[in-house]
């Protein structure tokens, strides 16, 4: 179903990475429970009711078992293993029908599978739900040193927000004396600095130990996956190591997804330009922010290049200029965004932990390593 075809409605339509959209019909059985097709092949989402968009299958049929017992069990099966496709990942249903799967009929050991393992996530989407929407304490803050709207209802958004009023829009320096810069007009006392007065290319090389896998997302951020490891080949020449505020840009065809660590050391593959920030000049922090809030001006770094299936124009790169505020006015700022991240990374933290010890626990509820019956409820 194309967004045109979605009527106006608060029924979620399931694609295979989760809700693309919302739509005025559900899919006849509830709840819900989906497995991604295509694209994100095998992973299983439930839902109170959705609309099952034709990127998921999804289980028409519980056969007299809990429902939410029946998310848990597909969890722990390697569905994922039977994409098949070279361009994008299909799971087909003819592949996976047969197989054969261990599993307990008794309804009163599966409720209680259910009870053990509903109670963490649930504590997980309470977490996300906090973190998401950590409104209250923004307003706090913006009423106390701006006021600017609050239309947005993300923590991650409102933050973008706030460098957006400071070093965008200048809403805190509009009484102070401005100056012709490169760039326009900025604040007397900030400089106008290039690329390659503050970053060095990075040809540092992984060992054979094993690192966590990163993943670089273009919107800014690489965030760390402690789901999986990766054993680095011996070849470490083919290997590189990202460091915490190190600036990556993905290069051929990786070259629209760019970031900067905001977590210790991992390992990545050579398809990546890595450079470190020199922090005396530049706050690798700040560097994030202002790369998010002015991506515009990088289109002209990556468009060409992404669209002609080339790699990042270095030269081009290290050309590139951003103003730089003062010391004092970074100060002041950090003053109120680091209270809110700090918030932030630790739900998210809180909320890892606790899928951690869930899939800990998961597989051995449903294999009956861990004897049901015994657990005292």
């Amino acid at each position: 179903m194309p967004h045109s075809k979605m009527q106006p409605g608060n029924i979620p339509v399931a694609g295979s990475n989760g809700i693309i959209g919302y739509h005025n019909e559900a899919t006849p059985v509830s709840p819900c429970i989906t497995i991604g097709r295509s694209g994100n092949v095998g992973t299983p989402y439930i839902y109170d009711e959705c609309w099952a968009h034709n990127t998921v299958l999804y289980v028409d049929d519980f056969k007299g078992n809990v429902p939410l017992y029946i998310y848990y069990l597909l969890k722990t099966l390697p569905l994922s293993s039977f994409g098949g496709g070279s361009a994008v990942p299909t799971l087909n249903r003819n592949h996976i029908h047969p197989l054969i799967v261990r599993h307990t009929t008794n309804i009163k050991i599966q409720e209680k599978i259910v009870s053990i393992l509903k109670p963490l996530d649930d504590k997980i989407k309470v977490n996300k739900r906090i973190n998401d929407n950590f409104v209250n304490a923004i307003i706090e803050v913006m009423l106390i040193w701006l006021l600017i709207s609050l239309r947005n209802d993300n923590l991650e958004q409102q933050a973008q927000s706030l460098f957006k009023s400071w070093f965008v829009d200048f809403e805190p320096f509009k009484n102070q004396p401005f100056v012709e810069s490169e760039l326009g007009l900025i604040p007397k006392g900030w400089r106008v600095v290039a690329f390659k007065d503050f970053i060095e290319a990075s040809t540092e090389k992984a060992s054979v130990d094993s690192y966590p896998e990163y993943s670089v997302t273009n919107n800014g951020i690489i965030p760390r996956e402690t789901k999986f490891k990766k054993k680095l080949s011996k070849s470490t020449s083919k290997n590189k190591v990202l460091r915490k505020d190190n600036l990556v840009f993905g290069m051929s065809r990786e070259i629209l997804n760019w970031g900067i660590m905001e977590d210790e050391v991992g390992g990545v593959s050579s398809a990546y330009n890595i450079y470190a920030i020199d922090k005396d000049i530049v706050s690798p922090t700040y560097l994030r922010l202002y790369m998010r809030a002015r991506k515009s001006d990088f289109n002209s770094l990556i468009g060409t290049a992404a669209r002609e299936g080339q790699s990042l124009d270095k030269g081009h790169l290290l050309q590139k200029q951003i103003y730089v505020p003062t010391t004092a006015a970074l100060q002041d700022f950090f003053r109120l965004f680091i209270p809110i991240t700090e918030a932030q990374l630790n739900y998210r933290d809180e909320s890892r932990r606790i899928a951690e010890l869930r899939d800990t626990i998961l597989p051995r509820l449903m294999s009956g390593e861990f004897k049901i019956d015994e657990v005292n409820m």
